[in-house]
C-alpha cells in the first residue's frame, strides 16, 4: 500500500462523513454610543465662559471603552467597580488623554491680564 492510496482512502472516508453543522453566529448587540464632557478652562470674571470638551465611550461587560465618533475603540478601558458612574469614569479618562495629548498646553493662546486698577 503506497502513500497514495492512503490519501485516496482518506479522502473517500471524508466525502463519506457528514459535514458538522456550524452553530448559527449570535447576533452582535448594537454598541450604544455615549458622550461625556470634561472641563478643560474654568470660567473667568471677564466674559469668559470656560471650555469644555467631549469625549465618547461605550460600556459592555463591566467595562468602558473610549472610542472615536464611528464607536471604533481607541484603547483605553477601564474596569467599573460596584458604584462608579460610567460617565465620570470615562470623562476622567477623557481629560487625561487631552492633558497627555499637550493640546491643552495653551502656548499660543491669549493671555488674560487683570486690570491694573489705574484709571
Amino acid at each position: 500500500m503506497s502513500w497514495l492510496d492512503t490519501l485516496k482512502g482518506r479522502a473517500q472516508e471524508a466525502k463519506a462523513k457528514p459535514a458538522e453543522a456550524r452553530p448559527a453566529p449570535k447576533p452582535r448587540q448594537r454598541r450604544e454610543i455615549k458622550l461625556a464632557w470634561f472641563q478643560t478652562a474654568a470660567p473667568s470674571d471677564r466674559d469668559e465662559c470656560g471650555a469644555v470638551e467631549a469625549v465618547r465611550y461605550f460600556v459592555a461587560d463591566g467595562v468602558v471603552t473610549i472610542c472615536d465618533e464611528r464607536g471604533k475603540p481607541t484603547g483605553k478601558t477601564a474596569v467599573l467597580a460596584e458604584r462608579d458612574e460610567p460617565g465620570a469614569i470615562a470623562a476622567r479618562m477623557g481629560r487625561a488623554g487631552w492633558i497627555a495629548s499637550g493640546v491643552g498646553g495653551g502656548f499660543n493662546r491669549p493671555i488674560q491680564y487683570r486690570p491694573l486698577g489705574i484709571a
